[in-house]
């Protein structure tokens, strides 16, 4: 048995926290399927109020270029234009310390393609992208519009705190001193 054989599927996780900015890649989660991925998304990366929407992609179908992109040819060539196109969400790393961006869709008949097309349609030649994400819109699972509020509402009533709060330090000092005191009487 191997160690894939005892893990559920890896899901690439995509929020969005408010409706006017677009959606980025925060993570990734094992789920059974994807339904309880969103669910699993939801527990994980809406600990804070801000989220209007999580999308859920398997990771095997992403499609990740991070080199040069090959030109039109190959497989994309052939079959003299009748193959049919679907729908494919491209996501955009812009830098080393950055994360992928939802840059928009494009109509494409194969993955590779969908590259091609994202690279030559979607770049911003200002920031032009390093790592490149494609996959089939059909595997994304979305969060609903009308169901946010039951999804991540509960998430607003929860209190954060910044780990400053807890003192750990102080708290820490006081117990080493309270332990120093009471080896120094123990010796005495």
């Amino acid at each position: 048995m191997t160690v894939d054989d005892t893990q559920w599927p890896r899901f690439q996780v995509f929020k969005q926290d408010r409706l006017d900015v677009p959606f980025e890649n925060v993570g990734s989660v094992h789920a059974p399927d994807a339904e309880m991925a969103l669910q699993n998304a939801r527990d994980v990366f809406v600990r804070r109020p801000d989220c209007a929407g999580l999308w859920v992609v398997p990771a095997e179908a992403i499609l990740e270029e991070s080199g040069r992109v090959p030109t039109a040819g190959g497989e994309e060539s052939q079959g003299g234009g009748t193959a049919s196109t679907e729908a494919f969400l491209v996501f955009v790393k812009q830098d080393q310390s950055g994360t992928h961006i939802y840059r928009g869709q494009v109509e494409a008949p194969s993955p590779t393609h969908a590259l091609i097309l994202a690279r030559s349609s979607l770049d911003d030649p200002d920031r032009p992208g390093i790592v490149w994400w494609v996959c089939p819109a059909r595997a994304v699972v979305r969060s609903e519009p009308d169901e946010a509020e039951s999804m991540f509402g509960p998430a607003r009533g929860k209190l954060y705190r910044q780990p400053g709060y807890y003192r750990a330090d102080s708290m820490m000092r006081a117990i080493k001193a309270r332990r120093r005191r009471e080896q120094d009487e123990a010796s005495e």
